[in-house]
């Protein structure tokens, strides 16, 4: 499970991580507490502009994603939840936890709940996905930096469990 939250929380910050802000104000934050093996917190404040040094970075992740032996056809799974509309993808409500996969009409929400993570909520835009989703080399960063500054106040992931207690998010 401490895998599952260290890709799920680096998924997160990559996908913020596209943006390149031109107004300075727009900040990527990331509040972990309860980190690491001593238990330590980590608050981090960095500028969108900052992020678009890491875009060589995002590309390479992105064609491991795009490219990657997973046996999992991402453009077309993407393209199946976006023809879908507002739907819940999977529940499963079960002795050893909850986990929850839906869209609405704006966003994608993943949420799961166990012993091992108590609550773990991921909030990602549609649009973010819609950006992500194109070609690695035709990725639309301008409309990935207008959806990250369209969610400032609100919180791309938060995280409530014994190991790691946190979000991710953009302020303006």
């Amino acid at each position: 499970m401490k895998k599952f939250l260290v890709v799920l929380l680096s998924l997160s910050l990559v996908s913020v991580a596209f943006a390149q802000a031109k107004e300075p104000a727009y900040m990527i934050n990331v509040d972990l507490q309860n980190f690491g093996g001593e238990q330590g917190n980590m608050k981090m404040s960095l500028p969108l502009t900052f992020i678009e040094s890491m875009r060589p970075q995002i590309e390479e992740i992105l064609t491991e994603v795009h490219e990657g032996d997973h046996g999992v056809d991402i453009k077309a799974l993407w393209a199946s939840i976006r023809d879908a509309g507002p739907t819940e993808f999977v529940q499963v409500d079960g002795p050893e936890g909850k986990v929850s996969v839906k869209t609405d009409e704006e966003f994608l929400m993943v949420n799961v709940t166990n012993d091992e993570v108590q609550d773990l909520q991921v909030k990602i835009p549609l649009t973010l996905f819609e950006a992500i989703m194109t070609d690695v080399d035709k990725i639309d960063y301008e409309a990935i930096i207008e959806t990250l500054k369209g969610m400032a106040g609100q919180d791309l992931v938060t995280i409530d469990s014994e190991e790691i207690v946190g979000r991710v998010w953009i302020s303006k």
